[in-house]
């Protein structure tokens, strides 16, 4: 069934199961709205004692192949935060997205869902990456002496370079060496970047899985997601290995 065909049928309390999930809220009432301005928007309200817990709206663009993610919010009100509920609540709408025939979800981020959306697997375009880089390296330059040496080399790596995914690399390698403190949540604070992700590229579902945890996982699995996932490692384990070489690289901003 087409994506768009498939919008249409798409029931309000499939929905609602669909998203809650696996996060273990305990709530007395929901919203649903359905609004159509040029594109289709869903939003749905999670309520306890007329207090909300959880508010999501995305939106279909391109007959439904195209999905925006414009709003998660946690309430911090209801001590919410900081649980797992939103990487959850992301991995179950990704997975109704992928069964719906999407193919590309795009996000707009600021602040703390800077951080959260790139952990997710989510990526800034290609100029908000450099406008990103731009933002951050100064401030970089003087906390280098907190991670270990290889570090160093791996986020002054990423800040040179021009492939959004660097952003990964960045957030692996951008911590304290002695406290673990996750230096990359406070550079990554006060930005805010544009950004997507492709529901067929394996790199990204890499990282949204280990993100949301395997007990999730097991329990409500996607079988495409998994599919295009396993399908890739296995194409991974049949490449030839190629001789492990390290190149020079010069610590400098």
């Amino acid at each position: 069934m087409p994506s768009h065909k498939k919008l249409e049928a798409l029931d309000p309390i499939y929905l609602q199961e669909s998203m809650t999930q696996g996060l273990g809220l305990d709530y007395d009432w929901i919203d649903f709205n359905k609004r159509d301005f040029g594109c289709t928007i869903y939003s749905l309200t999670l309520k306890k004692r007329e207090k909300e817990l959880l508010t999501l709206s995305f939106s279909f663009e391109e007959g439904g192949t195209l999905a925006s993610i414009d709003l998660l919010k946690i309430s911090p009100e209801m001590n919410l935060q900081n649980k797992g509920i939103g990487r959850k609540v992301t991995y179950n709408l990704l997975s109704l997205f992928a069964d719906l025939g999407v193919n590309r979800v795009e996000v707009s981020t600021q602040d703390a869902g800077s951080a959260f959306w790139a952990k997710c697997g989510f990526t800034p375009s290609a100029l908000n990456w450099r406008n990103l880089q731009n933002s951050i390296k100064d401030d970089v330059i003087d906390t280098l002496d907190l991670m270990d040496f290889q570090d160093q080399i791996a986020v002054v790596r990423s800040l040179h370079h021009k492939n959004p995914r660097s952003i990964w690399e960045f957030m692996d390698h951008y911590v304290a060496n002695k406290t673990g403190e996750k230096l990359y949540k406070d550079k990554l604070y006060n930005t805010s970047w544009v950004g997507s992700f492709d529901l067929f590229e394996p790199d990204r579902l890499e990282r949204l899985l280990k993100f949301v945890g395997a007990a999730h996982i097991r329990k409500y699995p996607n079988e495409k997601l998994l599919n295009i996932l396993s399908s890739f490692r296995i194409m991974q384990a049949c490449k030839p290995q190629k001789p492990n070489r390290s190149p020079q690289t010069k610590l400098a901003l």
